[in-house]
């Protein structure tokens, strides 16, 4: 049986994102916070969101998060991690027609540090590539969880302590 790289499409994050109202409620409501599967530390302004955003420990997060999916896929599930970049391409490309822009506008509206944009791309594209292999990949995995945090109108943007252990710092 061949099997096509949009037999891997996550239609129903694609549209969840569609629909997030970004950085909405950044600084008030985080009881919204309960189906988390994290801890939370909850920030009170931009300016020290951005404390944790630009530091290299939030980037290192990230990151283990990720390559946690990829290398599990490549020792597990290597015939379907062979369509990764086929995915990740379609996903580029509907981001970039139809939920970027609108993000871009919002930090320029709200006149947030642009460097915000560089997590949320980056987040967003793990969600979708975590949705992509919900079936392999059975583990709730971060990017899954922070999109959580930005449907809710907030912007993930640190850890305190040790990942997996610790803290996720949300505005």
């Amino acid at each position: 049986m061949s099997i096509d790289f949009k037999s891997f499409i996550d239609y129903e994050t694609m549209d969840r994102i569609k629909s997030i109202q970004w950085f909405k409620n950044c600084g008030n409501g985080y009881e919204l916070f309960d189906t988390i599967s994290f801890p939370t530390v909850c920030l009170n302004s931009w300016d020290e969101a951005r404390d944790r955003y630009e530091s290299s420990d939030w980037d290192d997060v990230t990151l283990e998060a990720r390559n946690e999916l990829t290398n599990f896929l490549s020792a597990k599930f290597n015939r379907e991690y062979q369509f990764w970049n086929e995915i990740t391409l379609f996903y580029k490309d509907f981001l970039s027609k139809e939920v970027f822009p609108s993000v871009k506008e919002i930090i320029k509206t709200k006149g947030i540090d642009e460097t915000v944009f560089v997590n949320v791309e980056w987040d967003i594209l793990g969600a979708l590539m975590e949705g992509s292999y919900r079936k392999q990949y059975r583990k709730k995995g971060l990017f899954t969880e922070l999109l959580k945090i930005y449907e809710a109108g907030h912007f993930p943007c640190g850890w305190e302590g040790e990942y997996p252990s610790g803290h996720l710092c949300v505005y």
